[in-house]
């Protein structure tokens, strides 16, 4: 239906066709209003095979926005997932093999649409973009799309994403949380050690904005949790990906350094405790600061919300433990 729509309104000639088809009288349809806002989305062909029970397709909305979608070969979804994908720096023809096992996962267990967001796709936020900006763009994005009226929320966006939990609340069924970054306490804002951590991330915003692969070969360590020969492995895999990838992850990991310092903080640092089914995952060996303690941290805003440790894992779940995400996202899809 959503994709039909015209502009956000109703298609009047395939609504008509339906009524036809129906035999039902326009005046018992439910009524609902559709925001003028939403945007309309077409099929692209995508020339990627998903695993069974799945099909894969993309939808493509204006300023070529597109969404990822993995939904059932056969019978009607029975729940959505949207998940909000915006790693530091994995390139999404990384990222794709893991969603395809996560749809493949969630099939199995019963008939669901996942949609995925990544950077690149909503748009490449632009140097100087403020993070409020790019979550207003998202939560357009996300009124636009075919999505059931309540729906399970991942945000694996390292922070950038997570203050749209409150947004989207009274939308949500449950939702998972994973590696939510850069959500520091005031003491440490103000703190020599914050000062340093800012002027570095203002470097390494300029290096990743110039493609620098010194710089990039110099994180994997912290993004990356093994001996030499994983890091090589995983090293070789991701240069390997850049030389077939446009620049959104270059582009996007250089803004994410510019909101790291204070931005993501802001945008949290206001929000009042939310009642909702959410678990909270967090890399076994991520950073204390930038990591351990801000999930602490989300988890007073969240009451009951678990926090589930991924082992084996510092930053890139994707490429260390993604079972485990699967496995939790299941758990609360069954719980609630």
């Amino acid at each position: 239906w959503a994709i039909t729509a015209n502009g956000g309104a109703i298609f009047e000639p395939i609504y008509k066709l339906l009524l036809e088809a129906t035999k039902v009288d326009p005046e018992l349809l439910p009524k609902r209003t559709v925001s003028k806002s939403r945007r309309s989305f077409c099929l692209l062909n995508c020339g990627r095979e998903a695993s069974e029970p799945c099909r894969y397709f993309t939808l493509e909305g204006q300023n070529g926005v597109e969404v990822h979608v993995w939904e059932p070969l056969e019978g009607t979804s029975q729940a959505s997932v949207l998940w909000l994908s915006m790693p530091v720096f994995i390139p999404w023809i990384l990222q794709w093999p893991v969603f395809d096992s996560i749809a493949r996962a969630l099939n199995q267990e019963m008939k669901t649409s996942l949609f995925v967001l990544t950077h690149g796709t909503p748009y490449i936020p632009p140097k100087g973009c403020q993070l409020e900006e790019f979550q207003a763009d998202l939560l357009r994005l996300i009124d636009g799309l075919p999505l059931s009226e309540h729906f399970f929320w991942v945000d694996s966006s390292f922070g950038v994403g997570t203050a749209l939990l409150w947004s989207l609340s009274q939308r949500l069924t449950g939702a998972l949380v994973v590696n939510p970054a850069m959500f520091f306490a005031q003491e440490h804002l103000d703190s020599p050690a914050h000062r340093r951590f800012t002027s570095d991330v203002k470097k390494k915003s300029a290096l990743f904005r110039h493609r620098d692969e010194d710089c990039l070969n110099d994180q994997f360590g912290s993004w990356v949790y093994g001996d030499s020969e994983i890091l090589d492995r995983v090293r070789r895999k991701v240069h390997e990906a850049n030389d077939m990838s446009k620049d959104d992850h270059w582009n996007f990991t250089a803004t994410y350094l510019e909101w790291a310092p204070c931005a993501i903080t802001k945008s949290l640092s206001a929000k009042t405790p939310l009642d909702l089914p959410v678990t909270l995952l967090c890399s076994q060996y991520g950073p204390s600061i930038v990591l351990q303690e801000s999930v602490d941290r989300l988890r007073k805003l969240l009451g009951d919300a678990r926090i589930i440790y991924v082992p084996e894992s510092k930053m890139w779940w994707e490429v260390e433990n993604p079972d485990v995400v699967i496995s939790e996202l299941l758990a609360l899809m069954r719980r609630v």
